[in-house]
């Protein structure tokens, strides 16, 4: 009965606060008292990835089934080696963690944990069978890339589609909506420069890079690491060669 009841409390109660908490955190963050009692919950990720913690509470879970699940040493190392290579897709993928520091050590790390873990199945004891079914497994893998490769191809293929375009230019001018909507207020430096304090450093990132690349693409501004196709950008040509100018001479 103790050990069904601390179950319940530290592992199922845990659990559900958590999912709670992250439930309701797009809703509540705003409240100064709810950031208090559940900053734990986000202050290692950005905050387009408040949900992170749940892919580490479930990577720890299936790491901890390892050898409830399987008795085998060949069984183990191919169970690990499979959720940690998922992970460090996921890692790769959402690019969760708030410094790029952490974030690169996490892939890394990850990378050659999963790597090591699925190299192990042939320096344990095993069987003929168990060494044909690493075998299958590493097969598996390798068509899951060939497969990868061409679900690209044909996602590309399938972009040039006449409904695709039509879809897409609705996109853009949604989105577009929304880059005039926030750019009519971006007027003045120092409180740019506050927002820009502010973020993470993943996000001042991507911030920045959005930043360059409109200002070649509109201004036609020399950027380091971007290379300009358009004379004097979209709005007209540049005559000063530090930034473009500041209204359209034509379009």
């Amino acid at each position: 009965a103790g050990t069904t009841m601390a179950i319940l409390l530290y592992c199922a109660g845990a659990t559900a606060s958590i999912v709670y908490a992250l439930y309701n955190a797009p809703t509540f963050y705003k409240d100064p008292g709810f950031r208090k009692r559940w900053k734990f919950l986000f202050l290692s990720v950005r905050p387009s990835t408040y949900w992170w913690i749940t892919a580490s509470m479930v990577k720890a879970f299936f790491l901890s089934l390892t050898t409830v699940a399987f008795q085998r040493p060949m069984a183990q190392t191919i169970w690990l080696g499979s959720g940690l290579m998922l992970y460090f897709f996921a890692v790769f993928w959402f690019l969760p963690w708030r410094t790029a520091t952490l974030l690169w050590l996490d892939v890394a790390l990850h990378y050659l944990l999963a790597v090591l873990c699925l190299l192990m199945p042939f320096f344990v004891p095993a069987n003929a069978t168990e060494l044909m079914d690493a075998a299958y497994i590493f097969l598996f893998v390798c068509a899951i890339g060939i497969i990868c490769a061409a679900a690209c191809i044909l996602g590309v293929l399938r972009t040039q589609s006449p409904s695709m375009q039509r879809a897409w230019r609705l996109t853009y001018e949604k989105d577009a909506r929304k880059f005039v909507e926030v750019f009519q207020v971006m007027n003045d430096a120092k409180l740019m420069a506050d927002v820009l304090h502010g973020l993470v450093d993943v996000d001042y990132t991507l911030t920045v890079n959005v930043m360059k690349i409109l200002s070649v693409e509109l201004l036609g501004n020399t950027e380091s690491g971007r290379l300009i196709w358009r004379k004097g950008g979209r709005l007209g040509t540049n005559k000063n060669k530090e930034r473009g100018p500041d209204l359209p001479e034509a379009y």
